[in-house]
């Protein structure tokens, strides 16, 4: 019996995406190797964060790296280390940021659910823009002798480019954090957005689509940030205690992120284009299909939800009560299958799960 079946638990494929609330990702098979390892032995905590992240910063080209406890973790962290850096004093006195800059600027248009991260270490949310977007000027407002940084995510709609952003916060002495929970991989991005376009740390998801421990996330970019996010981390009696990252989960992400610098990315995309025509190939013959279209790694169907008298949450719970159980979601008769999701040989389950219901 295994542990899921002795709990009364039922795993399903996660053809919906890396989400927190689905367990994140299946790890590597060399990160598990690579934390049972670890679990073996006593190390000392510092060395061991030290010496990853000096790993990790080598492999993707940065200054310096830290695994903190998931992103969320990081956004803390890395946030706390704007406010107060390396100063003992005030790490101390965390989460009250009295006389401290502790202002972070985030788009309206792009709130998102670690807000707590942002509020946890004694930050202070300011918003530019609305709904819409935000403009150079509505950024340059903001900024204030309070601002401790600019918090943003990849761009999208009306959202400021990130090198815009990075612009105008460094010519008032404002360093500038990107969410890229979502953003890696592909590898390149872990150089691109501090490198290239000149952010002063990236934060990125260990446990989403790098697939490693899914309570890791990883902090990249300027050593001062870094050193910041390590003298509020844990095991210091600071902010960060809260946010324990073990031996183990260090070891896991590192052997995680060194299976993805190291593998081939173009063998890969071929792989989901396979998949993807998979799909097609596979609903063709069904007339409730309307439409099959992909784009990255995710396939998108429009089906006749009419026809058998379906809702979009009547047709998720078909998928996610069979056999085997699918999880994904549907909206306005169009449902989403994450191929980067999918285990070998699930693409072949969910095709004919999918031609049981939809040949009805």
């Amino acid at each position: 019996m295994g542990i899921y079946e002795e709990l009364g638990v039922r795993p399903f494929i996660n053809a919906a995406d890396n989400y927190t609330r689905f367990g994140g990702s299946i790890m590597w098979p060399c990160a598990v190797e690579a934390m049972v390892e670890a679990s073996r032995h006593y190390v000392n905590l510092f060395e061991m964060q030290a010496r990853v992240g000096e790993a990790i910063a080598g492999m993707t080209g940065n200054e310096a790296a830290y695994v903190s406890c998931g992103a969320a973790g990081g956004i803390a962290l890395a946030v706390a280390a704007c406010m107060a850096g390396t100063d003992p004093e005030k790490i101390e006195r965390l989460p009250d940021s009295t006389g401290m800059k502790n202002e972070v600027i985030v788009h309206r248009c792009a709130r998102f659910y670690e807000d707590i991260a942002i509020q946890a270490p004694g930050a202070t949310i300011v918003e530019m823009g609305d709904e819409r977007g935000a403009t150079e000027e509505q950024l340059a407002a903001c900024i204030n002798d309070r601002t401790a940084a600019v918090l943003t995510l990849s761009p999208w709609g009306r959202m400021l480019p990130i090198d815009r952003i990075v612009h105008i916060a460094h010519a008032r002495g404002v360093p500038v954090l990107v969410d890229a929970a979502f953003s890696i991989p592909p590898k390149a991005n872990f150089r691109y957005f501090t490198c290239e376009l000149g952010a002063d740390a990236i934060i990125a998801s260990g446990g989403k689509a790098i697939r490693g421990p899914q309570t890791t996330g990883l902090v990249i970019g300027k050593r001062s940030i870094i050193e910041g996010c390590a003298a509020h981390g844990n095991p210091n009696r600071a902010i960060g205690r809260t946010m324990k990252v073990g031996k183990e989960e260090l070891a896991g992400i590192y052997a995680a992120v060194k299976y993805i610098m190291e593998r081939d990315e173009d063998a890969v995309r071929k792989e989901i284009n396979r998949m993807g025509l998979d799909i097609r190939k596979g609903l063709s013959s069904s007339s409730l299909v309307k439409s099959v279209k992909r784009s990255g790694d995710v396939v998108s169907i429009e089906i006749d939800l009419v026809r058998p008298g379906w809702s979009d949450q009547e047709f998720e719970r078909l998928l996610l009560d069979g056999e085997p159980s699918i999880v994904t979601w549907c909206r306005n008769g169009r449902f989403r299958v994450k191929l980067g999701t999918l285990q070998p040989g699930e693409v072949d389950l969910v095709i004919r799960r999918l031609r049981e219901l939809l040949s009805t």
